[in-house]
C-alpha cells in the first residue's frame, strides 16, 4: 500500500456480513497505521441503498488497535468531529481494509466532551451476535479507551 494508492473499506456485522463498502485515497503509511482521505460527496455502498458523505474525512486506521478514529472536516479543514468505531483490529489485504464493527463508537464534537454513543446498538449486537462477556468487556475497555483519546487528540492540519 502506497501513498496516493485507492483502497476500498469493507464494513462487516459481527456475522461476516458486509453491510459498508466505499472507495479512499492513502494519505499516509506507518507500522502502525494507515492514515486515508475520503472526499465530502464520496458514495457509501449499502445492500439497502447508497449514500452521500457530508463531510471531508481523514481517518487513522490504527493496526493494532480495537478503534479507529475519523476526523469529519469542514471545506477548509477545520475538524468538526472526532468519530472514533470501535471494531476488531483491520484486516489489510492488498488494497482493501476490512474491519468487524462492533456497534459502540466514541465521538467528540470539537468544543464539547467526548462521549460513548450508540450503547443502544451495542446492546442489540449483543443479543444478535452473542457476544460473550470477555468481548463484551474488550469492547468497553476499547471505548473508554477511544474516549480517553479523543480527549488528546489533536486533528492533522
Amino acid at each position: 500500500m502506497n501513498i496516493g494508492d485507492e483502497v476500498t473499506f469493507r464494513a462487516l456485522h459481527a456475522d461476516g456480513e458486509c453491510y459498508r463498502w466505499w472507495p479512499s485515497m492513502v494519505e499516509a503509511v506507518y507500522a502502525d497505521r494507515i492514515v486515508v482521505w475520503t472526499p465530502k460527496n464520496q458514495i457509501i455502498h449499502q445492500p439497502n441503498g447508497d449514500w452521500l458523505t457530508e463531510w471531508d474525512a481523514r481517518m487513522v486506521v490504527l493496526l493494532d488497535r480495537w478503534y479507529s478514529v475519523e476526523e469529519l472536516l469542514e471545506p477548509d479543514g477545520t475538524c468538526v468531529e472526532l468519530y472514533l468505531n470501535i471494531n476488531a483490529p483491520v484486516i489489510v489485504e492488498g488494497n482493501q481494509i476490512t474491519y468487524t464493527d462492533y456497534e459502540l463508537d466514541v465521538s467528540k464534537v470539537m468544543g464539547q466532551p467526548a462521549q460513548i454513543i450508540d450503547q443502544d446498538e451495542f446492546a442489540e449486537a449483543i443479543v444478535r451476535y452473542g457476544y460473550s462477556r470477555e468481548h463484551q468487556a474488550a469492547c468497553w475497555a476499547a471505548a473508554h479507551e477511544a474516549l480517553l483519546l479523543a480527549e488528546s487528540w489533536t486533528p492533522q492540519p
